[in-house]
């Protein structure tokens, strides 16, 4: 589904199917604003197509950040980090869980590991270590590229109702100057949204929940 496709069901629910009066270009910078939101929202309920796995980074020794003023870069799509794993460079072991904390430790001593690390003013912070580590961060990256001109591809699936919604919404209170067709249009655009987020979120839930009577004292939690 392309950007365009996306603005003719929007002149649709409109009333301008042949888009006389709400072309693709009065259309296009609300439909960018409707992906923006739609991405903010799917970061927000961290729906898994917003999770994303780094390449290695190899972090010199000495070397306490990725972001910062070491010059190593963040993935350019990082959203904010959610794990971070670390091994020694070059090794073909497991990589090792860091646990992630608010703060550093008041400490300057460096060992052969980072152990712990922060997410501070977007910059990933260690302590440092006395020997070259590689590192994979678990993300949470934008899911939905930019669209610029409307004949790109969407590509997140099961986002076409929020969006034709959203963007009609936001042509007919911003461009018709209709609040009451934009007031209606936005209520669909709310189910179409919550349609998108339930369907991503129930495919998280691998521990199906059976009810138990009232009174009972546990819920019994079944892998089938």
């Amino acid at each position: 589904m392309t950007g365009q496709n996306i603005m003719d069901f929007s002149a649709a629910l409109l009333n301008d199917p042949s888009k006389k009066l709400f072309t693709y270009a009065k259309q296009l910078p609300y439909l960018q604003i409707a992906l923006q939101e739609l991405r903010e929202e799917c970061e927000n309920a961290n729906i898994p197509n917003t999770n994303k796995v780094s390449l290695p980074i190899i972090v010199p020794v000495g070397k306490k950040d990725i972001g910062g003023v070491s010059g190593i870069a963040l993935p350019t799509d990082l959203i904010e980090p959610i794990t971070i794993w670390e091994r020694n460079s070059g090794s073909s072991t497991d990589f090792q869980l860091m646990d992630k904390k608010e703060f550093l430790p008041e400490t300057q001593v460096m060992t052969n590991s980072f152990g712990v690390w922060t997410w501070n003013q977007q910059i990933i912070e260690f302590l440092g270590a006395n020997s070259d580590r590689e590192i994979k961060i678990h993300y949470t990256n934008s899911p939905i590229a930019d669209i610029a001109t409307g004949a790109e591809t969407v590509t997140m699936i099961n986002s076409t109702t929020f969006l034709s919604y959203r963007t009609s919404a936001l042509v007919a209170r911003f461009v018709g100057q209709n609040t009451t067709r934009a007031e209606e249009l936005d209520a669909f655009a709310k189910i179409g949204l919550d349609r998108v987020l339930n369907i991503d979120i129930k495919g998280k839930q691998s521990i199906a929940t059976r009810r138990r009577p009232f009174r009972a004292r546990f819920k019994s939690y079944t892998g089938f």
